[in-house]
């Protein structure tokens, strides 16, 4: 530690433009207001569906699984935000057949 405020590393300050100070604010702004997807009605987490049907989450996606593969159901992933992180998370629904939404969500 002692060799760095020798050579002066210790008390440096960088040296920032003002256009990437201003890039960097308006980043700032982007991630603070961005909450992630609207995620529209009828789409639902496999934890919530898990919920509803009293079911654990790794039951229900080993549910899921294969009605989405047959297109029964089907998924997308939406980008919300959990524990201050934007993640991708898989989103289901079932598919509607001759104009109406399968009842079994």
């Amino acid at each position: 530690m002692a060799k760095l405020k020798r050579a002066g590393y210790a008390t440096a300050v960088p040296i920032v433009s003002s256009d990437v100070m201003a890039a960097l604010a308006a980043i700032d702004e982007y991630l603070a207001s961005d909450s992630g997807e609207i995620v529209p009605p009828g789409w639902h987490t496999a934890a919530d569906l898990a919920t509803a049907r009293g079911l654990s989450y790794t039951r229900l996606t080993q549910i899921l699984r294969p009605l989405v593969t047959n297109g029964v159901f089907e998924m997308r992933k939406f980008r919300i935000r959990q524990n201050q992180i934007l993640r991708p998370v898989n989103h289901y629904r079932p598919v509607k057949q001759n104009g109406k939404t399968d009842s079994a969500a």
